[in-house]
């Protein structure tokens, strides 16, 4: 999952420098960023409604929500969209402090290499996630749909798995 792809950010912070730091540094690491600058927490609860947020960016030096409210916010809408924090000063009881509050990862504004390598790392497992969550989901319904059909069916049928039946329908039990 090398390819790099369009992706939709949510930056939240009241400085618009913090977008073009976010933007510049996906680029530089080769990703169509579509940054989207959220000022206030009713312009990010619209964007969640819209639902097309991959990753979302919180200055915690410059929004007016906490970390744990935008969480909590984000949470309402889109559970498996990753939050990374940026600061202007990190250390390691920062990151810690951040992690516990939910946040994927806490980075420091002066990083831009670790910013493209938390992205591409929060990005990577984000839409993994979702392929999962995708198939899972496809798995559920054939299975369903298979039992559907076993009911149904006047021909008589049994589910055999390693050699013991699972399951049968009523014409094979009827046999």
């Amino acid at each position: 999952m090398t390819e790099k792809h369009n992706i939709s950010i949510a930056v939240l912070t009241r400085i618009q420098d913090d977008v073009q730091l976010v933007n510049s540094s996906l680029r530089d690491a080769g990703h169509a960023a579509h940054c989207q600058w959220v000022e206030t927490p009713a312009k990010f609860d619209e964007l969640l409604r819209q639902g097309e947020v991959e990753l979302i960016v919180l200055n915690n030096d410059s929004y007016p929500d906490t970390l744990r409210q935008i969480v909590k916010q984000k949470d309402g809408y889109l559970t498996e969209v990753p939050i990374i924090a940026m600061r202007g000063e990190v250390d390691e009881a920062v990151i810690l402090e951040a992690l516990k509050d939910g946040a994927s990862d806490l980075v420091s504004v002066k990083q831009k290499a670790r910013l493209q390598a938390v992205v591409n790392r929060e990005l990577r497992a984000y839409r993994m996630e979702r392929a999962l969550n995708a198939t899972l989901s496809s798995a559920t319904q054939y299975r369903r749909q298979l039992h559907d059909y076993m009911q149904n069916s006047t021909a008589a049928i049994a589910y055999v798995q390693e050699g013991i039946i699972i399951e049968v329908n009523n014409a094979w039990l009827k046999m």
